[in-house]
């Protein structure tokens, strides 16, 4: 048991430690937030009723279980903060990240209490041991994403529950091992595994948790219950377990595959380069330096062979080198040799296979923990307790936290976020991108200018930035070149249409009916014209086409595209919109009528479901019927 002293130290300790993000809470909604926050209509609730909830846990993309709690918990915030308030998400992420910081505490006591009785080495001071580490853990920049970046949410949830999944198991074994309670151990195992899938319904990621579990039974304990279970099942099951197994990999597998359609890397090339960034996360979790956090990091640059750059082939070293120093040392330092397993393992969903973008920090949120239990592992017992020593970790504390304080005031604004963050990686185009758009809204149009075409400069491959430069021109009123034109019209050919790339042409759609973006719009068809010839099963590029046409007033081919783009993707609402829109503003009110039952029968199966949008649509078109009934009314009663 903890003592009430250690209890208040413990509470004020890490309550101190999370206030350092606190300076953040009024920056912006960033990158990511636009499409799961700002942009999601089903979030904006304005009743707490079991339709709105349910359709707020329904309308998440990011992954394939659509990561329902994070989407929820948004939905609540914007409730309660009567609308989209930046400080109450992130005052909402700070809490979550300091209830993760004790979850953190008390996994440490217990498995420094596991090593402990499993070896002759002997971690003294467990609850300053743990303190330190749990301090550290929630001070550290490496973990500043996944708090001032709203929509990082999902990971420090995915976390939370992954946590208490893991305490959970640890006392439900304690239980069998030590207690022999079939009823205790049977209750906290059932809890165990509630948790981890609520942690796979934050963020998929949260499918390594049993390898993190089976890593505790391996290196921490004498006699690993999980590796007697397969003993006691029967041939078949065994199968059955083996079977599912490889089912899943090979699922896994296929998934990630389908995925490097739309990226400038192949599988192979991601992985080269993933030797580089892990070993770029163990720099900086290790000497964490301010300039190398940042919010984007996309001017890594992608390894196209073991020796291309070099670097790859120092780090596959590197990493090989400290994997077996760790098992090297199991018996004489397990936390050390469980630290860096942890910290592997915690890597495996987002830094192997799965073609997600190459580097982001937010993937260290639990990962950078078994990082902080090696080093601190390192500690000579002899030497802990000593008054010099404490002042050391102390001092690496202050720094530490320093530097997260100072990176959360960067956050405390667009204007500085764009203006450190373009100093501290003045080589990624992203946020090159970032400071354009900043500076465009500010009025620096100069500095906007070049910000976007130096992105352009850095990056020769992606569509998003020649477009968006395109829109800065049409905005300020200023001609395009044939020669932006042309190579937009190259990027677009090559095929790697990134999320980016929708996003502004989605913008780009929309704003066409703006005077400012009038003139973009002899180039916005000619991009669609390529875009369909080499797609033209892609509804969503039929669907821009057909929003091209609309704005040239071609009401008709309009109706075409947008009746195409329905047909190649039935549970692709908008399209259908448009035509709803179209047959009211020419007056076919009984055609809209059916074209709004079916897109309602639709909407029934949709991925997102558009609740909101269908209602309001609904109501305007029930509204101009009505005044329609009502005018004929009058209509007959003035006939003599």
């Amino acid at each position: 048991m903890i003592k009430k002293t250690h209890q208040l130290t413990l509470f004020l300790t890490l309550l101190v430690c999370s206030a350092v993000y606190l300076p953040g809470i009024f920056g912006p909604f960033v990158f990511d937030d636009q499409g799961s926050i700002l942009d999601n209509s089903l979030i904006h609730i304005s009743e707490l009723s079991a339709e709105s909830i349910i359709g707020s846990a329904q309308s998440g993309t990011a992954g394939p279980l659509k990561r329902p709690i994070p989407m929820v918990s948004f939905a609540l915030n914007y409730f309660f903060a009567d609308g989209l308030y930046a400080p109450a998400f992130k005052i909402t992420n700070i809490f979550i990240h300091a209830l993760n910081s004790f979850l953190v505490f008390f996994l440490c006591l217990r498995l420094i209490d596991a090593a402990n009785n499993s070896t002759q080495y002997k971690y003294t001071s467990p609850f300053y041991l743990s303190l330190f580490i749990a301090s550290l853990w929630v001070l550290h920049p490496i973990n500043l994403t996944s708090v001032l970046y709203i929509v990082q949410r999902m990971t420090s949830l995915a976390a939370l529950f992954s946590l208490i999944s893991i305490i959970l198991y640890l006392k439900g074994r304690h239980a069998l091992t030590h207690q022999h309670s079939r009823f205790s151990y049977t209750n906290l195992f059932t809890l165990s595994f509630a948790s981890w899938v609520l942690a796979l319904l934050s963020k998929e990621n949260a499918a390594s948790l049993p390898l993190l579990i089976l890593l505790i039974e391996l290196l921490l304990f004498q006699n690993p219950v999980l590796l007697n279970l397969p003993r006691k099942c029967n041939a078949l099951t065994r199968a059955l377990l083996t079977t599912t197994f490889i089912y899943c990999i090979f699922t896994i597998f296929t998934f990630a595959q389908s995925g490097y359609q739309t990226r400038s890397f192949t599988m192979y090339e991601r992985l080269l380069t993933e030797t580089r960034v892990i070993s770029s996360y163990l720099y900086m979790i290790a000497i964490p330096k301010i300039n190398s956090f940042s919010l984007f990091h996309d001017d890594k640059a992608i390894s196209t062979s073991i020796t291309s750059p070099i670097s790859t082939l120092s780090s596959i070293f590197f990493l090989f080198a400290l994997a077996f120093i760790a098992v090297k040392f199991r018996k004489k330092n397990p936390l050390f040799s469980f630290g860096i397993a942890w910290f592997f393992t915690g890597h495996l969903i987002e830094s192997s296979i799965i073609a997600l973008e190459i580097m982001h920090e937010h993937r260290n949120y639990l990962p950078s923990f078994g990082i902080i239990l090696s080093l601190y592992s390192l500690i000579p017992a002899k030497f802990f307790n000593r008054w010099k020593m404490n002042v050391l970790l102390g001092l690496i504390m202050t720094v530490v936290g320093g530097t997260t304080l100072l990176k959360a005031y960067q956050w405390s604004s667009f204007q500085n976020l764009s203006y450190f963050e373009s100093i501290h990686n003045p080589l990624s185009p992203a946020i090159q991108l970032l400071h354009s758009n900043v500076n465009l809204k500010a009025g620096n149009n100069d500095i906007a200018e070049a910000a976007i075409k130096k992105a352009i400069l850095l990056d020769t491959q992606e569509a998003s930035y020649p477009l968006h430069y395109q829109l800065l021109l049409s905005k300020l009123d200023r001609p395009i070149p044939m020669g932006i034109q042309l190579d937009t019209l190259e990027r677009l050919r090559l095929k790697q249409i990134t999320p980016s790339t929708k996003s502004i042409l989605i913008t780009i759609s929309n704003c066409l009916i703006n005077k400012s973006c009038l003139a973009l719009l002899p180039n916005y068809m000619e991009w669609l014209m390529v875009l369909t010839q080499d797609a033209p099963e892609v509804a969503f590029y039929l669907y821009l086409q057909g929003k091209g046409f609309q704005a040239e007033g071609n009401q008709v081919a309009a109706l075409n595209a947008f009746q195409k783009a329905h047909e190649k993707d039935a549970h692709y609402l908008q399209p259908l919109f448009r035509i709803i829109s179209i047959l009211i503003t020419n007056h076919q009110f009984d055609a809209a009528e059916k074209v709004l039952s079916l897109a309602e029968l639709k909407n029934k199966g949709a991925k997102i479901p558009l609740n909101n949008a269908l209602k309001s649509v609904r109501r305007e078109l029930d509204s101009i019927r009505e005044k329609k009934k009502e005018n004929n009314g009058v209509s007959q009663l003035d006939q003599p």
